[in-house]
């Protein structure tokens, strides 16, 4: 019984490993079929050539009779190889070398005529050309990790100094230092010239009138006058109260001291008398 088991089990793998293997036999006949197609293509369904002349010069702008690379939506049919796999929006890239080339987006392209009609974008270089080789652009790759920093170079030599900017506005004045300390004394300047004298001032109001002075001291009497006749002599009568002794009259003024008489003329001096005669020498002394 185990015996018949096992013969089933292994017929039944049999099969089945039968048709895998009929299975993978259809896919790699599909799969050389296809790179068969490739190897006719050169081996990229994208990559061709063109052998016909193209005129860089009937592509761009004039300006200023100065050829330029300024994209310009100049429409372009040609015929190119079949069954590439080419879709509208694709960018192409014709290049006849380093210096002359352009790129186009696909308008539309038909894989059975090769028929392609694309719309030209930049133009580098100028002239005809009958060669091509014809590629999609590249879609740009992701950005690269950043590289160590290389070493800093040398310091460039100081350019010249620019033209001096305008004066900007004047900023707000700012808040009030504190006052600085006091500095030294300076010396004394040279004395002024006197100025002219100024003019004289009004005469000022009488001051009030000031204290009598003492007294005078009281004058000499005067002389006594003549003594009158005696009268006759009357009765004596009662004494009477003493009086109050009166005050003292004021002194009379001085009188003025007269002028002093003119000095007399000195009388002329009179002459001088002769000399006499001179006596005779008196008799010598005894001797000690």
């Amino acid at each position: 019984m185990n015996n018949n088991v096992t013969t089933s089990y292994l017929g039944r793998l049999f099969c089945r490993l039968k048709e895998d293997i009929c299975y993978l036999y259809s896919v790699f006949n599909k799969l050389n079929n296809k790179i068969n197609i490739l190897e006719e293509q050169g081996g990229n369904t994208y990559k061709t050539v063109y052998k016909k002349p193209i005129n860089l010069n009937d592509l761009v702008l004039k300006i200023s009779n100065v050829r330029s690379t300024i994209r310009r939506n100049t429409t372009l049919n040609l015929k190119i190889q079949k069954n590439l796999a080419y879709s509208p929006g694709q960018e192409l890239i014709f290049v006849h070398d380093l210096t002359h080339s352009f790129t186009s987006l696909v308008k539309s392209y038909n894989s059975k005529t090769g028929d392609i009609q694309l719309i030209v974008q930049t133009v580098t270089g100028t002239g005809t050309y009958s060669f091509w080789n014809i590629n999609l652009t590249g879609e740009q790759g992701p950005t690269g990790e950043q590289g160590p920093t290389g070493e800093i170079g040398p310091t460039g030599e100081i350019g010249p100094t620019g033209e001096i900017g305008p004066t900007g506005n004047t900023g707000p004045t700012g808040n009030t230092g504190p006052t600085g300390e006091q500095g030294p004394t300076g010396e004394q300047g040279s004395t002024g010239e006197i100025g002219p004298t100024g003019e004289i001032g009004p005469t000022g109001e009488q001051g009030p009138t000031g204290e009598i002075g003492p007294t005078g001291e009281i004058g000499p009497t005067g002389n006594t006058g003549p003594t009158g006749n005696t009268g006759p002599t009357g009765n004596t009568g009662p004494t009477g109260e003493q009086g109050p002794t009166g005050e003292i009259g004021p002194t009379g003024e001085i009188g003025p001291t007269g002028n002093t008489g003119p000095t007399g003329e000195q009388g002329p001096t009179g002459e001088i008398g002769p000399t006499g005669e001179q006596g005779p020498t008196g008799p010598s002394g005894g001797g000690g």
